[in-house]
């Protein structure tokens, strides 16, 4: 087991994949010494409504007609283009939520992976009524559990190809 570094911040309000992703950075320079996320978790921040009663309540992140998409891409491209999506080898983790609260989300991770240069954070609302992308309505909390791992020259190269193919 490599060395572990937890990434972890907040998707702010108003966030739209293809207008404003977060970058992570990783990038060292070194193709040998690249990072696996081995965890990731995303959740709506805790918040006070109105008093000490509901102190740690969640706020409503969607209403009952949207849902939340987050994305965890190896290269900006894999979140600006707007759809999220499993075939996408530039993606490599995803959650999703629906409804009102309390909300859980949805995450997957796609085991399968190096990190090479940077992590790309992208997220979106979508309203199922009427088929329209809105940006996010509360702040998200994220946390990224990465792994350094040794890799070869030609294991480097050969993921920044499958990452590239998808352009």
């Amino acid at each position: 087991m490599g060395r572990r570094m937890t990434l972890r911040g907040i998707i702010p309000r108003g966030s739209l994949a293809w207008t404003n992703p977060i970058r992570l950075q990783l990038n060292n320079g070194d193709f040998t010494r690249n990072y696996k996320v081995v965890e990731w978790e995303i959740f709506p921040c805790m918040n006070r409504l109105g008093g000490t009663s509901t102190m740690g309540s969640y706020t409503a992140i969607t209403s009952n007609s949207n849902m939340t998409n987050v994305c965890l891409a190896l290269e900006e491209s894999g979140v600006t283009g707007g759809d999220f999506r499993f075939n996408d080898s530039r993606q490599i983790a995803w959650a999703q939520a629906y409804g009102t609260t309390p909300l859980s989300f949805r995450q997957s991770l796609d085991p399968n992976h190096i990190i090479v240069q940077d992590l790309w954070l992208g997220a979106y609302s979508f309203d199922i009524n009427d088929a329209s992308t809105e940006t996010t309505t509360v702040d998200l909390n994220y946390r990224i559990i990465v792994e350094e791992v040794k890799s070869s020259m030609n294991q480097a190269v050969l993921q920044l190809i499958k990452e590239q193919s998808q352009d």
